[in-house]
């Protein structure tokens, strides 16, 4: 018998509003290991209640955000099955935050670099005291970086400052998974681009166009980029991807 069945069977319905604890923990993992982005911090909050209303919504379930055993029994099954029969999702011309939607988008470019390619860095950057003209990135995204490149760049000749943390590269292709989580990041998929990160940690608290300068937000946002100072729980001011949450 499966866990999280198991888990329904003995202790009720996984939703919010109950109590959070070990099986709200128990269903956090398994939503990572089938690919979505939410934390594991046992809480079932409105990050959680997207993404289990997600899965459903993508498996053909009804999407209530309440975890019985029919969603209990699809997310026990083995994961690469699941990523492979969830329906993708796409949003404003760019695919949703999980696994199955980011595969249809963008191939697998750790298999196939042809995927990516690099585009220039119309200002001052460096990456650990080296300086940096071009970043890898999908080709997907290169024009929409392009563009938001030029507009931080044109934004800058006016005020300096708007440089302030974009100056320093923190990383974009990357075949790794998201920290703490067993699924890809968007960094593996070339669609993100992190800045300073050891002055913009994941989690800080309290996010504000101070710890990422507006005109910075506003040029990726216009590109349809998703700033990770938005995301619903855990901050990533670091982090912009083509992705939606």
């Amino acid at each position: 018998m499966s866990s999280l069945v198991n888990l329904i069977r003995t202790g009720g319905l996984i939703k919010r509003g109950d109590p959070d604890g070990a099986d709200v923990l128990a269903l956090q993992v398994a939503l990572n290991a089938a690919g979505y982005r939410v934390a594991t911090d046992s809480v079932f909050g409105p990050r959680t209640d997207m993404v289990v209303r997600q899965f459903q919504r993508q498996h053909g379930l009804k999407a209530d955000g309440i975890v019985g055993e029919k969603t209990a029994a699809l997310l026990d099954r083995p994961h690469p099955d699941l990523v492979k029969g969830a329906k993708p999702l796409q949003t404003a011309g760019w695919p949703h935050d999980d696994t199955a939607s980011l595969l249809a988008f963008y191939g697998a470019p750790w298999a196939d670099d042809g995927l990516l390619t690099r585009v220039d860095v119309p200002f001052s950057m460096t990456y650990e005291g080296n300086v940096v003209r071009k970043v890898r990135i999908h080709r997907r995204c290169a024009d929409a970086l392009t563009t938001a490149f030029d507009l931080i760049a044109k934004a800058a000749r006016g005020k300096p400052s708007v440089l302030r943390h974009v100056s320093i590269f923190s990383g974009t292709y990357n075949n790794r998974p998201i920290r703490g989580s067993s699924r890809k990041s968007t960094h593996a998929f070339g669609a993100a681009i992190d800045f300073d990160a050891p002055n913009l940690p994941l989690g800080i608290r309290g996010v504000t166009s101070a710890d990422m300068p507006q005109e910075v937000v506003n040029a990726f946002r216009v590109t349809g980029a998703v700033w990770g100072g938005d995301f619903v729980g855990r901050k990533d001011p670091m982090h912009f991807q083509y992705a939606n949450p």
